[in-house]
Parts: C-alpha cells; structure tokens; sequence
C-alpha cells in the first residue's frame, strides 16, 4: 500500500473512531454497559459487547456500521484545501507583481438539506445488512450516520430526525438502530428504531439550507471578500446522479 493509500485509511479510521465516541452516549443508553471490539474494524467498520447486569445475562456483540449523511460532493467541496492553496499562490505571484487582485472567495455555496437528507444518506448501507449478519456473528446491527454540517439547531433537527424516522420505517430499514451524530458539536441522537417504527408522516416541510465560505488570499485594505453576488473562484462540482 503506497504512502498515500496508507494517509487516506489512516484519515478514514480516524473518523470512524470519533463518530463512535460521540455516538457512545447513545449506544449506553440502549445497550447499557460495554466495550468497544479492538478488533473489529472493517464490514461492519466496529462492534461492540455488552456487559451483563449483575441479575444475569449473556454478552450481546452488536455490529456498527458508520456513515456520512452529507452530500459526497458538498462535503468534498467543504473539506478540500489543495484547490485554495494552488489559487493563493497565483493570486499572490499577482499581487507580486503589482496586479490588482478582484476582491473574490476561494469557496463558496448554500447546500440544501432537504426531508430526505438523512434517510437518502444511510440507504446506500441497507445491502451490507444481510452480509454482515450472514459472515459476522453479531446478535444486532446499528448504524451511525454522520454529519459534519449539522448543527444543534433544535427546529431543524427535529424536522430532520422526524422526517428520518417516518421514511426508514416506511422503507422498513433492517438495521435495529440508526443514531446521528452531530460531528461539530459532539452529540448523538437516536433518530430510528426498528422495533418502534414511525406511522405518521411528519406535518412540517421546510427548505432548510447550510451555508459556508473559505477566504483567500487578500492584501489588507484591498477589497471586501464577502460580496455577495461574487461567485467564488473555485465552483462546487456538480452532484453525481445516482
């Protein structure tokens, strides 16, 4: 595994370990006590084992599968930094040479979080269901969906986790539990359960949007980066059709 390789499933398990800390409140509150399978770390990326209560009990191995929920390509937009340090160096040579430089950001969008937001994100996972319970000795399967633009927002996040909640139940989603995890702020929330499913259809239909920007390089006193009918120098890629 070249160098790179090694970086990039280094990053990945870096974050899958941080969403199953921010998701260990969660799983207490339905599992009780456990610890985490060190040696679990792929298909389904962890597992955990409950502890039996002091009355009795078996040990429970629960599979975990961990997913994004955000837009592969707003995300990849929101995190990428290569893009903004090639445009600083040409807008600097510029200013070098005595340019002047359009007042402009790097990046620039408002991502729409629509209904579907979470359940549309998690449904690329429901065929690994049947997998990992046929190959892996596991008595439950849980999955933890992602988010990096989330924020505590207590609307939204109702709208969204009632609205989660209403289209996995609908579409009888085989994973036991799905819990969100809010990455920003470090909380979870159990949004679905399979043995409880959701038989009304939320009322609220909202248009909730996030938006983000990312400056570049400017000299001081030369311009207003956040004008907003400036469409940024580095455009967000277009959402592939699934």
């Amino acid at each position: 595994m070249s160098a790179k390789k090694r970086e990039s499933v280094g990053k990945k398990r870096e974050k899958e370990l941080a969403a199953l800390a921010n998701a260990e409140k969660c799983l207490r509150e339905i599992f009780g006590k456990f610890h985490v399978d060190e040696n679990q770390t792929d298909r389904p990326d962890a597992a955990i084992v409950t502890t039996p209560c002091e009355d009795g009990g078996e040990n429970r191995r629960i599979g975990i599968e961990i997913t994004t929920v955000d837009p592969e390509n707003a995300l990849e937009y929101y995190n990428e930094e290569k893009s903004i340090e090639s445009l600083n160096r040409k807008r600097i040579d510029a200013h070098l040479r005595g340019e002047v430089l359009p007042a402009q950001l790097a990046k620039k969008a408002v991502i729409g979080l629509p209904k579907e937001y979470i359940s549309d994100g998690v449904m690329s996972k429901e065929g690994e269901y049947h997998e990992y319970h046929q190959n892996g000795d596991f008595d439950q399967l849980v999955l933890i969906a992602s988010s990096e633009f989330r924020e505590v927002d207590d609307d939204l996040l109702r709208y969204h986790s009632q609205w989660a909640n209403y289209l996995l139940s609908e579409a009888e989603y085989p994973y036991d539990y799905v819990i969100l995890v809010l990455e920003k702020v470090g909380k979870c929330m159990l949004i679905y359960d399979r043995q409880r499913p959701s038989t009304k259809e939320p009322e609220d239909d909202m248009a909730p949007t996030v938006g983000f920007w990312r400056s570049g390089f400017m000299p001081m006193g030369r311009g207003n980066l956040g004008l907003s009918a400036t469409p940024p120098a580095i455009e967000m890629r277009r959402k592939k059709k699934r």
